[in-house]
């Protein structure tokens, strides 16, 4: 199968690329240009000319902006990059009959409950970030009838630029000694990017469309997280501060554990506990 994957460059699209290539032909793309080839899906015309050169059978769109404050505070840039970008990307898609692997957050719900939240749930964002994504749904499902929407908590992974890595940024912090904040009222399942590869990689050998919420298993704060990262590295864990959240420009989503419902009947299987993902990442980062 031919396949373009969009964001190619960052921490989840390194990782669609490594599992994706090993049976497919790809195409990696990239606003920022080598090593992948450059496109910017904020313009149409870039994007349909690479569809009428390449032709490919499918898209994994993974290119975002995912600064949820400075979604906020530039809303017109959330909605180029977000919205118009996926839109030019399933456009695209309907023109060539290519099929379209799209991937969304768990922004788009509310995130107000104690409730683990399935795909039937309604869609409610409390910022800018998840209201750009979900309006990207909302285009992409008017135009295709073939597309998987892969609604995403926090990512973790060992790609992307090291600065913007979460991961990485906590270790280099803590290994300098110094203390590191880390919230423990923002309440998810946190995942693996090299497990949802493998998500896609599944997926794309069906024909089973639609809507899906994919989350390692168990929940964790951002506190939580950061404490298993620090006692597999083997640093200093009081060097942890739990806080509370602060809204800074936007509001942030509190407990979107998922209930992956439609997933889990429909493919049977997924990533495991984030615990375990978590101790995977972190032999592939010791590992280079």
């Amino acid at each position: 199968m031919k396949v373009v994957v969009t964001g190619a460059r960052g921490m989840l699209g390194e990782d669609v690329v490594e599992v994706l290539q090993k049976k497919h032909e790809l195409i990696p793309v990239d606003i920022t240009g080598s090593p992948a080839v450059e496109l910017d899906v904020t313009v149409p015309q870039s994007v349909l000319s690479l569809f009428k050169a390449e032709r490919p059978d499918m898209v994994v769109h993974t290119a975002g902006w995912r600064d949820v404050d400075g979604c906020e505070e530039n809303q017109e840039r959330a909605l180029l990059i977000n919205t118009l970008g996926a839109k030019n990307v399933a456009l695209a898609c309907r023109l060539y009959d290519a099929a379209m692997i799209h991937i969304s957050t768990d922004y788009v719900y509310s995130g107000g409950g104690k409730r683990a939240v399935t795909e039937f749930c309604p869609t409610d964002p409390v910022n800018f970030y998840g209201y750009s994504k979900l309006k990207a749904e909302g285009e992409i499902t008017a135009l295709l009838g073939e597309f998987f929407i892969l609604r995403l908590p926090f990512l973790f992974g060992r790609g992307g630029r090291k600065e913007n890595n979460p991961l990485q940024q906590t270790v280099s912090l803590l290994q300098k000694g110094e203390k590191v904040e880390a919230t423990t009222d923002q309440i998810c399942s946190p995942t693996h990017t090299l497990d949802v590869a493998r998500v896609i990689e599944r997926m794309m050998e069906t024909e089973l469309y639609g809507i899906y919420n994919v989350s390692s298993s168990g929940e964790a704060s951002r506190y939580d997280l950061y404490w298993e990262l620090a006692t597999l590295c083997g640093l200093d864990t009081r060097l942890l501060i739990p806080v509370k959240s602060v809204i800074k420009k936007a509001r942030r989503s509190h407990y979107t554990v998922f209930n992956a419902l439609a997933y889990e009947r429909t493919f049977k299987a997924g990533p495991g506990h984030w615990r375990e993902a978590l101790r995977e990442c972190v032999e592939r980062i010791k590992a280079g």
